[in-house]
């Protein structure tokens, strides 16, 4: 499109040549002939130049967005390899919910990891000590208040884990009011949330809770 609008204005300059005033001098109506070729040359070939930059650019993009696509595969099946390898370890139950949770929030980079296990007798949810805090200080009013809440089945994120045997999502912590602890999360500055049941068979004995 560019270079043929460029052809079609070369030829109509030159074609003005014949239709110029009789009295102009011919090297001066040259000249402005060819300064006039020469702009649309110029103009044609920046307009090309800057396409190409962003053609280019959009290249990069693409190039970026499947390389962090490709990055964040790596890492999933690096996440999963660790868990696989932390299911089959000798250490204490415990231990392996910790270390997964620490993996889980390494790779994706969620700032905030916790625990809740099922009290089978009172048939509650009950917070562990089980953490993954990126910033302790940051997150220390929230993780006080979560461990002094046991949670009903149904109450809170955690509850609805339990009753749906899914995970969940919360999209915004300070909208939903199933939400009790809402009011800390403003202050730590908590949005997002999401859990997933731990299953033994097809009961849920626990939740790992992830917030952002």
């Amino acid at each position: 499109m560019i270079i043929g609008s460029a052809i079609v204005g070369t030829i109509l300059t030159l074609l003005g040549v014949w239709i110029s005033p009789p009295d102009a001098q011919l090297w001066v109506v040259w000249i402005n002939r060819i300064l006039s070729i020469f702009l649309i040359w110029l103009t044609a070939v920046f307009s090309l130049l800057q396409i190409r930059s962003i053609e280019v650019r959009e290249e990069s993009e693409e190039i970026r967005t499947a390389y962090q696509l490709l990055m964040d595969e790596v890492n999933y099946v690096k996440l999963h390899r660790v868990i696989a390898v932390l299911a089959n370890s000798k250490q204490k139950i415990e231990d392996d919910l910790a270390d997964a949770m620490q993996v889980i929030c390494y790779h994706t980079g969620w700032p905030v990891g916790h625990l809740y296990l099922r009290d089978e007798d009172q048939d509650v949810l009950n917070p562990t000590k089980i953490w993954y805090l990126k910033d302790p200080e940051k997150f220390d009013p929230f993780k006080k208040v979560t461990e002094a809440t046991p949670l009903e089945l149904g109450e809170g994120l955690p509850g609805r884990v339990v009753n749906s045997g899914n995970a969940e999502w919360i999209i915004d912590v300070l909208k939903d009011k199933s939400f009790p602890r809402a009011r800390q999360a403003i202050e730590i500055g908590v949005h997002t949330g999401f859990a997933f049941p731990i299953l033994i068979g097809t009961k849920v004995a626990g939740v790992m809770e992830f917030f952002f």
